[in-house]
C-alpha cells in the first residue's frame, strides 16, 4: 500500500507542479525539429509527404522503409545520411541532457516543498549538466558491456534454435530491463546526494543489492505505468487506422493523434520519474534512521 500511496502522491505533486513537464515538452519540440531537418537534408521529407499513411497502418513502416532504402541506394546517400544522423544524435543528446538536468532539479525541488520554477530549474540544471552527460555515457557503456555478457550465450543458443532475430530482440529487452532495474536510482542519487556520476551508479547498485525486493517492486510499478499508457495509445491507434483507413485526411488525424500521444506520454513518464525520486527519498530516510 505504501508504494501505491507514493504513486498517488506523485500524481498530486505533478498536478501542483505542472511546470515539471515543460523541459520534456521542449525536448519533444527539439526532437521533432531535428527529425524534420534530418529528413529534409537527406531528401527524404518529400517521400514521407507522399506516403504519410505508411507511418500509421499495420506493416506500413516496413513498406516505407523499403521505399526509403530504394531512394538511399539510388542516390548513394549512405555516407551523408550516416554523418547527419550522428550529428543530429549528438545535438539531441546534448540538448536533451540539459533539459533532463533541468527537469530532475525541478522534481527534487518539488519533493523538498520548494518553489518550482523554470528559471531556478535551469540555473540548478546547469550545475548538473556535465554530470548528467557523463552519467548517460557511463550507462551506455554499461549497456554495451551487458550486451556482450548476455548476448554471447543468446548468440550460441540461436545457433541451435535458428531463431536469431527472436534472441536478438530478447537480448536487447533483457539488457534494457537489467540496466534500468539496477540503476533505477542513479538520477535521484546524483541530484540529491550531489555525488560524481560513477559514485551515483555504485550507490544505486548497492541499494539494489541490499533492497532487491523493494527496488524490483518500485521498478515494476514505474514500468507498468509506461507499458499501460503505451498499450492504451497503441490500441487506440489501431482502432483509428482500421476504421478510417480510406479517409483522405487520415494522416492529418493520426499525426495529431501522435502529437497528443507524445504529450500524454510525457505526463506518464514524469509521474514515473517523480515516483522513483519519491521512492528513493523514502528509502533514504529509512537508511538514515537505521544508522542513528
Amino acid at each position: 500500500m505504501t508504494y501505491l500511496f507514493n504513486l498517488y502522491k506523485s500524481c498530486v505533486i505533478l498536478r501542483k507542479n505542472w511546470k515539471i513537464l515543460i523541459p520534456a515538452l521542449y525536448s519533444l519540440f527539439i526532437t521533432i525539429l531535428l527529425s524534420l531537418a534530418f529528413l529534409y537534408i537527406n531528401g527524404l521529407l518529400d517521400l514521407l509527404i507522399r506516403y504519410p499513411t505508411d507511418l500509421f497502418v499495420t506493416g506500413g513502416i516496413s513498406v516505407l522503409t523499403k521505399k526509403i532504402s530504394s531512394v538511399i541506394l539510388s542516390q548513394s546517400q549512405l555516407i551523408k545520411i550516416s554523418l547527419t544522423f550522428i550529428g543530429f544524435f549528438i545535438v539531441n543528446f546534448l540538448t536533451g541532457s540539459s533539459l533532463l538536468a533541468m527537469k530532475f532539479c525541478m522534481i527534487d525541488d518539488s519533493l523538498k516543498n520548494e518553489r518550482v520554477s523554470l528559471r531556478k530549474g535551469f540555473r540548478e540544471g546547469v550545475t548538473f549538466y556535465g554530470k548528467i552527460v557523463e552519467l548517460r555515457i557511463l550507462v551506455f557503456l554499461l549497456m554495451i558491456l551487458f550486451s556482450f555478457i548476455i548476448g554471447i550465450p543468446l548468440f550460441i543458443l540461436s545457433k541451435y534454435t535458428g531463431s536469431t532475430s527472436f534472441w536478438i530482440v530478447s537480448g536487447v529487452i533483457i539488457v534494457l530491463l537489467i540496466t534500468k532495474l539496477m540503476l533505477i536510482f542513479r538520477m535521484p542519487i546524483l541530484i540529491r546526494k550531489k555525488v560524481k556520476p560513477l559514485e551515483a551508479l555504485n550507490k544505486s547498485l548497492n541499494i539494489f543489492k541490499l533492497k532487491t525486493k523493494e527496488v524490483t517492486l518500485i521498478f515494476a510499478i514505474s514500468l507498468l505505468i509506461i507499458i499501460s499508457a503505451t498499450t492504451f495509445f497503441e490500441y487506440f491507434r489501431l482502432i483509428i487506422s482500421d476504421y478510417m483507413y480510406n479517409y483522405s485526411g487520415l494522416y492529418v488525424i493520426l499525426i495529431g493523434f501522435y502529437v497528443v500521444k507524445e504529450i500524454f506520454m510525457i505526463i506518464f513518464n514524469s509521474i514515473a520519474d517523480i515516483f522513483i525520486f519519491l521512492s528513493y527519498s523514502k528509502l533514504e530516510v529509512q537508511e538514515n534512521l537505521q544508522h542513528i
